[in-house]
């Protein structure tokens, strides 16, 4: 945090000079460049210059493995890269591997690369510019890639029309008034800096820069000191900042908004955060959104619908109701019959505002006949209309032949007072399929306090027999992460796999 701002007029500026600067190096409508940065001060001008000249941006974050990130460009061949100086060695050596030709600018000193700085000298066209005109509202106009969680990262191609669409719900539901601040860990890979960088512009919020979320406690007092509006953390920074509680020091009288996307959370973690946070003084939302379907596509709407804070209040755990402009149905797995309320089978979503496709991929199966798109959730609906995630599709478990939910399990994990943070993964079997395994940390004051196998005989004494954890209990120190700090499931069972956890 170095307390430095850009006003409106100076963003606006920067992004003209740096859209000449684009285009005089040969960048044109529909080509593709790449942003490769923390959140730095000047890292949103090239994405909003691409609009001014008809490019597309597909945005990298720096911790990105050097395997993802050769294997993302290759995906979408850029031709210009904007990188902060830690993550130049990673994007050199992935353009050397896939033989690209991109040019580097840096976001600082650079004796290689072009300095970024260099975008930003005047010109005599920057007051005769004229931006790009968007003929078909229908276009790609940004490509934001797939978390990755269980699998390597998708290019999501999002239009021109779904982001419009989406900062018009937004803009006529419950978005907060102008000069509001916005505090988001999310770098622009992240489709949340994606859509807080474009609602800055048509909303004229202020967009706190933070380079990256490390210590939890520490927020607090950027929250105080610079009178934070809205908040959006997923579910492990929540519980990081809310460890300890809430600080005696702690002001957060300016705090109106908390949003909780990412993941899922228990009932007893979403009310220590809403604790944390003076709810219902501050909102507090267990939000559900996919990148392919434009963030947000289930929530609470307080202020259009006083029902709706009852909900809230009442069922901790819903991720909310259905918004205008997209259409659901919950599906039973193998026979796709649709299901009625309070019935568990996959959320399918339909919207005019759902992602164009994968770039360069069949997304033909993504869709089902009617047009709805398979969120890979498991989800169910109760007879208010509010929606509850149960798992994910992909990372249900099979034990001969019973599909198993590792988050059903992680819950009753999570009820053991001994237990900090926890993720039900599995080893294979040649005959059984998945043998479920804990993998666990521990509370500091509980360490030595509990062995391995009383928590696997806590769980299976809460279980049926093909629920048990046959590989047992496993204490860590952490839960393996992806770089946005979600459950890194994929990389857990295959260290698990291979006997290194």
């Amino acid at each position: 945090m170095t307390g430095e701002t850009q006003t409106y007029e100076l963003v606006l500026q920067r992004t003209i000079r740096t859209a000449i600067a684009m285009r005089s190096l040969g960048i044109q409508p529909n080509d593709i460049i790449t942003v490769c940065s923390h959140n730095i001060l000047d890292c949103q001008i090239p994405f909003y210059a691409s609009f001014f000249i008809g490019a597309i941006s597909a945005n990298l974050d720096p911790l990105l493995s050097s395997s993802d990130t050769v294997a993302l460009l290759k995906l979408v061949c850029p031709k210009m890269i904007f990188v902060v100086p830690d993550a130049v060695e990673l994007i050199e050596n992935a353009l050397r591997e896939t033989g690209i030709d991109a040019k580097i600018i840096v976001f600082g000193p650079t004796s290689k690369h072009t300095n970024y700085s260099e975008f930003l000298k005047p010109s005599p066209e920057e007051n005769n510019f004229v931006p790009y005109e968007v003929k078909n509202l229908k276009e790609t106009a940004v490509i934001v890639f797939s978390s990755g969680t269980t699998g390597l990262p998708k290019g999501i191609c999002l239009s021109h029309y779904s982001l419009l669409g989406q900062l018009y719900l937004s803009g006529t539901e419950n978005i907060p008034p102008p000069g509001l601040t916005v505090f988001t860990f999310s770098n622009l890979y992240w489709i949340a800096a994606v859509l807080f960088s474009i609602g800055a512009i048509a909303f004229g919020w202020n967009i706190l820069i933070y380079p990256r979320f490390k210590e939890g406690r520490s927020i607090w007092n950027v929250l105080k000191t610079y009178k934070v509006n809205i908040l959006s953390a997923n579910p492990h920074q929540a519980l990081k900042i809310c460890r300890d509680g809430r600080p005696a020091d702690a002001d957060i009288s300016a705090l109106l908004l908390v949003l909780l996307p990412g993941g899922p959370l228990t009932t007893e973690q979403i009310l220590h955060i809403r604790e944390c946070f003076d709810f219902p003084n501050t909102l507090v939302f267990n939000t559900y959104g996919q990148t392919e379907m434009n963030t947000h596509t289930l929530r609470f709407d307080v202020l259009r619908n006083p029902n709706n804070m009852k909900f809230l209040i009442e069922k901790p755990q819903s991720v909310g109701r259905p918004i205008p402009g997209y259409s659901y149905k919950i599906v039973d797995l193998k026979t796709e019959e649709i299901l009625g309320p309070n019935q568990e089978g996959e959320l399918l979503i339909k919207s005019p505002f759902m992602m164009n496709g994968y770039y360069k991929q069949d997304s033909s199966m993504v869709w089902d006949a009617d047009g709805f798109m398979r969120t890979g959730d498991i989800a169910y609906y109760d007879d208010d209309e509010c929606f509850f995630i149960v798992d994910r599709v992909k990372e249900l478990l099979k034990y001969q032949m019973w599909h198993i939910s590792p988050v059903k399990l992680e819950a009753i994990l999570y009820t053991h007072a001994a237990v900090q943070a926890c993720v039900v993964s599995s080893i294979p079997h040649p005959v059984d399929g998945d043998h479920l395994v804990g993998i666990v940390v521990l509370k500091e004051s509980e360490v030595g306090n509990v062995t391995e196998k009383e928590l696997q005989e806590y769980v299976d004494g809460k279980v049926a027999e093909h629920q048990k954890l046959r590989g047992g209990v496993k204490f860590v120190k952490s839960i393996p992460l992806t770089v946005t700090e979600k459950t890194g499931r994929m990389k857990i069972k295959q260290l698990l796999t291979i006997g290194k956890l």
